[in-house]
């Protein structure tokens, strides 16, 4: 019984020792931090105030932090360390003291049984262990705890709420003293610069540049003391910055080629180091394009460097090999689309394309600092090909208008695989004959050539009525879309019809018949003229002006005789020939024709010709004799001209007559077979008809 009392003593010891520490431990908790906040609030004043150098700041610094450390250690880690039964503790003889100190009745009673047991244990009598046990029984009643009082630590909590106050009204109205104060303690091995009674505020977005470009610094200052000037200190050179108003300065880099660090000086505050950073720039450094033509232009491959824009013929391939610096991607641009271009080796890209229109492209570089914020734009023109060319002029053989000569010309942007000649035979009842194609022979290696053709209408057998239908055709060389072609119109030439033709042959007898009765009279005047210049020259011994004058008319008339024969014979010629070829006559009418035009070549004679012009000749030297004997011989001549003309006049009336003659046989004949032909129609009708009747009534 006695040794269970003995063990709830002790165990009531343990728990006093284990309160003693926690209350030590609270007590060192608000200490520490009573103490922590009054020491790094004296440190800020000192600091904010003071503006130490680094090593003032270091030995703050450091004596902080090791001063917490002590205080910490102190107060806080070594009773608890205790409380978890680390380290030494109080006795329970200490703890017994203790105990005694508070409670009156127990004074030292606890001391004196705890003296007693180690005599018990000694081998004391058992006087000893009856009055450890007495004792015991006392004090059971008495609760150690008691003596540890938690709230006793309120009173320590005065030396806490006074910082804190003082912290929270520096945080609320005046941060700036703690955090710069803080910031340059923390920060102890670092110059800093006193401050300056203003803001700096960086304008710019972000300081960063690209390299080889101009940077432009801009900077505005808030605060009571703005200065008037500003400079800005970098690379050991101090610049004056400009002002752009009151509180905003700035400052133009040039050219950047690197990373600058530079401060703000205004006479007497220096800011903090900024720093500009540079970025490299994506760049184009030169281009190679490369063309290669379509093969049928005959055209040598070639090179340009550094041109962007350009022309080129359609089909074109077009091969770019781009050369650059600090670029991750390269985009090639066109109205619907972009490409990223393979990287074919270092800083090379490389984009090929068969080009058919004009395009736009652009080109846009970027790298891991920029993204594609520049683009170069050109334009790529592309020539198409063309159609070709051609023109055409026609000429008709005056004499024989069955030939018709042409003279053409065509052209194309770079050769021809062909030029061709279409004719077409068309009916006058409307037959179509083939159509018939002749190649011509061009140089087709050049751009633009004449050629020559001739039509000769014979090889068609052409009658009255007929046409033919003709054009020319011409084909490029294009080797791209396929050869494309132009062609002339198409132009016919027709034969006159039997009306046509009895119309023009009318037209042309009426004038053939008034020309030769005008000649007819014009010798008759002639021949007048003659005998009375015959009749003057009798009285005249010599010739004057007037005979001359009258010579000359002589002349004239004479020659506008022959000019109207030669008219005439040059009329019949083609009439005839009109006539041979779309409207055979008979055998007797084509000899009387042939007998005409015999009698038109035979009237003016070489010989009268010959002596007209003789006579044109000697005007100046003309004798009165020499007269006399050519008025003789012209008048001679001018009888035979008048007999052969009043033939002619009569042989064509009579061919006239008889070719109105033949005529209306001709169309008498065509109205029999006309009527023929409708009368066998109307037999066949007739004959279809009884048919249908009869299968109607079966």
């Amino acid at each position: 019984m006695q040794k269970n009392n003995y063990s709830l003593l002790l165990k009531k010891l343990d728990e006093f020792v284990r309160k003693y520490y926690v209350n030590q431990t609270i007590r060192g908790f608000i200490l520490f931090f009573a103490l922590a906040i009054a020491l790094f609030l004296s440190i800020v004043f000192l600091e904010y105030f003071g503006q130490f150098s680094s090593l003032v700041r270091t030995g703050l610094f450091y004596g902080f932090t090791s001063l917490l450390f002590i205080v910490f250690a102190l107060l806080i880690a070594k009773p608890t360390l205790k409380l978890l039964s680390i380290g030494k503790k109080i006795s329970h003889k200490e703890a017994s003291t203790i105990i005694g100190k508070h409670f009156n009745e127990v004074n030292d009673k606890l001391v004196n049984i705890l003296q007693l047991k180690i005599q018990e244990n000694n081998g004391s009598s058992d006087l000893i262990l009856a009055s450890i046990d007495q004792k015991i029984s006392e004090l059971s009643p008495i609760p150690f705890g008691v003596a540890i009082n938690f709230k006793e630590n309120r009173r320590y909590l005065k030396y806490l709420v006074v910082p804190v106050i003082i912290i929270v009204g520096l945080a609320a109205f005046e941060p700036k003293i703690i955090k710069d104060s803080s910031n340059r303690i923390i920060a102890h091995n670092q110059d800093f610069i006193p401050t300056a009674p203003y803001l700096i505020t960086i304008e710019n977005k972000e300081l960063t540049a690209y390299k080889n470009e101009d940077f432009n610094l801009r900077v505005k200052l808030v605060g009571e003391e703005i200065p008037n000037k500003l400079n800005i200190i970098f690379m050991g050179n101090r610049f004056l910055m400009k002002k752009n108003k009151k509180n905003e300065f700035s400052h133009a880099f040039k050219n950047i080629q690197s990373d600058i660090d530079f401060t703000l000086f205004d006479g007497e505050f220096e800011s903090q180091l900024y720093e500009l950073k540079t970025l490299p720039k994506p760049l184009l450094v030169n281009f190679l394009v490369d063309f290669s033509f379509p093969k049928y232009l005959n055209k040598k491959d070639i090179s340009l460097t550094n041109t962007g824009d350009f022309t080129v013929p359609e089909g074109t391939s077009v091969k770019w090999t781009f050369r650059t610096e600090n670029t991750d991607k390269v985009l090639f641009i066109q109205a619907n689309s972009s490409v990223s271009l393979a990287r074919s080796g270092e800083n090379e890209y490389l984009f090929s394309n068969r080009f058919y229109n004009t395009t736009k492209y652009g080109l846009s570089t970027a790298n891991q600092y920029l993204e594609h914020e520049d683009t170069i734009f050109y334009t790529l023109d592309v020539i198409p090909d063309l159609r070709p060319n051609i023109e055409v002029d026609t000429k008709v053989d005056s004499l024989n208008p069955k030939m018709r000569y042409f003279k053409g010309y065509v052209k194309d942007d770079y050769g021809f695989s062909r030029l061709t000649f279409y004719s077409q035979y068309i009916g006058i009842n409307d037959s179509v004959g083939e159509l018939t194609r002749q190649d011509i022979p061009i140089n087709v290696n050049v751009p633009q050539t004449d050629f020559y053709h001739l039509l000769n209408t014979d090889q068609y057998a052409l009658k009255a009525g007929d046409e033919i239908e003709y054009f020319f055709e011409v084909w490029d060389n294009d080797g791209v879309k396929g050869s494309k072609s132009s062609r002339t119109q198409k132009i016919r030439y027709k034969a006159p019809t039997k009306e046509e033709l009895n119309e023009k042959n009318k037209k042309n007898s009426e004038e053939v018949k008034k020309e030769l009765e005008e000649s007819i009279e014009l010798t008759k005047e002639i021949k007048k003229e003659i005998d009375a210049l015959s009749e003057k020259l009798l009285n005249k011994k010599e010739l004057g002006f007037q005979e001359k004058k009258q010579l000359q008319s002589l002349i004239d008339k004479q020659k506008k005789v022959q000019k109207s024969l030669d008219k005439l014979k040059s009329k019949n010629e083609k009439n005839n020939k009109l006539q041979e070829e779309f409207s055979p006559e008979d055998e007797a009418l084509l000899e009387k024709q042939g007998q005409l035009q015999e009698l038109f070549e035979k009237v003016m004679t070489d010989e009268m010709k010959e002596m007209m012009k003789k006579m044109e000749e000697m005007m100046d030297h003309l004798k009165k004799d020499d007269l006399q004997k050519a008025l003789e011989e012209m008048e001679l001549n001018n009888k035979e001209l008048e007999k052969e003309l009043d033939r002619n006049l009569e042989l064509f009336k009579q061919l006239e007559l008889e070719k109105q003659l033949a005529d209306a046989k001709e169309k008498l004949d065509e109205l029999i077979e006309e009527q023929k032909k409708l009368k066998e129609e109307s037999q066949d009708k007739n004959l279809m008809l009884k048919k249908q009747k009869r299968n109607k009534m079966n």
